[in-house]
């Protein structure tokens, strides 16, 4: 398995898009209350912390959230790590990002 990482310049808005399915492969609504999403820095420092009620929703199992990050004066990469529970089963997506000096 491979992932890409997208640079954005800092201090910008960018946003994060997550798509959770079953295990049918049907877009899916996480369980009531369990999904979140924390962003953190290449320290592994936490930069947000994310729930339900601060998402968008876009369509059944599609969500977004619009991260306003701060202007960086050095690259630094980026982990948006996405959780849920569906159908009782826990589910992880990382999604890496790079910031990049204006």
């Amino acid at each position: 398995m491979s992932s890409t990482s997208i640079g954005f310049t800092g201090g910008r808005t960018i946003r994060l898009l997550v798509q959770w399915v079953d295990w049918s492969s049907n877009q899916a609504d996480p369980d009531s209350g369990t999904d979140s999403l924390t962003i953190y820095d290449s320290h592994g420092n936490v930069k947000a912390t994310v729930t339900h009620a601060q998402m968008q929703k876009l369509a059944p199992g599609n969500y977004y959230y619009d991260y306003v990050t701060t202007a960086v004066t050095t690259q630094d990469d980026y982990v948006a790590v996405w959780k849920a529970t569906i159908g009782d089963e826990p589910d992880v997506m990382e999604q890496p990002f790079t910031l990049l000096p204006l």
